[in-house]
């Protein structure tokens, strides 16, 4: 075997070992300060995005914007999406405003929207005015939505085809939007104002005759929630009835988007870290109390 494979394949294997990242991250540095663009670009191309990011998290600002200059848009906004808030703005302030809006234009709309509305309201401005009108149009509409509710963590990206539309036809739509909209879980069912009437699961649809109509196949049974429906309810309902995605509508019924179980877990994640804030908040309080009883106590007569 190569030496230079072998010697990859060793630091993949101590990326996937937490307590052995910090000597990833020092070979790395190494490699940066060598100024070995060819050998990195083959180990980040080897790395999940989630791994790079861990790395990243470890590195100084002028070895972070070297990294990712290497990256391609695509992995770049996998990345961006992957690292905490505070390693994220330090890397966003520091990029190129054009190579910024391109990175964003690769991401899912629930995903751009979350980076976007971190910004500065002057750079946000100016990355929305140079994605594509669609991709900024559908960040914006997230934008509107309260943060912390459906609207605000959904994703636009959707296949939804109108129930009188025959599996043939729906099938055509699912490899019309394949690339766009990453993973597939469900087909929706629409009428002709856009309301949601149906749901129709993936392998259900493949497997029906290709001539029949999606209304005659589809389950009108469909769980859903509001756009104004505060996430950790969300949350609850997809925990609850075992769901992959559930299709948001909103006050008219109408079909505006979906939210995904991986949308559910950051939410859970969210509220986790909340709640031990409130925690160690309250902790500090009661210590702050009991040490006022004790000071109170060696005063009094």
């Amino acid at each position: 075997m190569d030496q230079s494979v072998q010697k990859l394949d060793s630091t993949r294997e101590k990326l996937l070992a937490e307590e052995s990242l910090q000597d990833v991250v020092e070979d790395i540095r190494d490699l940066i300060a060598r100024d070995a663009k060819s050998y990195l670009k083959n180990i980040l191309l080897a790395f999940h995005a989630a791994d790079i990011a861990r790395v990243f998290s470890h590195l100084n600002d002028e070895e972070r914007n070297y990294l990712f200059q290497l990256l391609d848009p695509e992995t770049a906004a996998e990345v961006i999406v992957e690292l905490d808030q505070t390693s994220r703005l330090e890397l966003l302030e520091t990029l190129d405003k054009a190579y910024l809006s391109e990175v964003i234009g690769q991401m899912d709309s629930d995903d751009a929207t979350d980076v976007v509305s971190e910004l500065s309201p002057q750079l946000a401005e100016s990355v929305l005015k140079s994605l594509s009108r669609k991709d900024s149009a559908e960040v914006r509409e997230l934008l509107a939505h309260e943060k912390d509710t459906a609207g605000g963590i959904m994703a636009k990206e959707i296949v939804a085809v109108n129930q009188d539309v025959t599996v043939d036809e729906a099938i055509q739509e699912i490899r019309r939007r394949a690339e766009e909209v990453e993973p597939i879980y469900n087909v929706y069912a629409v009428d002709d104002k856009g309301k949601l009437v149906g749901v129709v699961p993936l392998k259900q649809l493949l497997l029906s005759r290709p001539g029949v109509q999606v209304r005659d196949i589809m389950n009108p049974d469909v769980i859903a929630v509001h756009t104004d429906m505060d996430q950790e309810e969300v949350a609850r309902i997809v925990k609850r009835y075992d769901l992959v995605a559930v299709p948001v509508v909103d006050q008219s019924g109408r079909l505006v988007g979906r939210v995904t179980v991986d949308d559910v877990v950051d939410v859970m994640e969210d509220e986790v870290s909340e709640d031990i804030s409130m925690m160690a908040g309250v902790t500090d309080i009661v210590s702050q109390r009991a040490s006022l009883f004790r000071i109170s106590r060696t005063r009094l007569p």
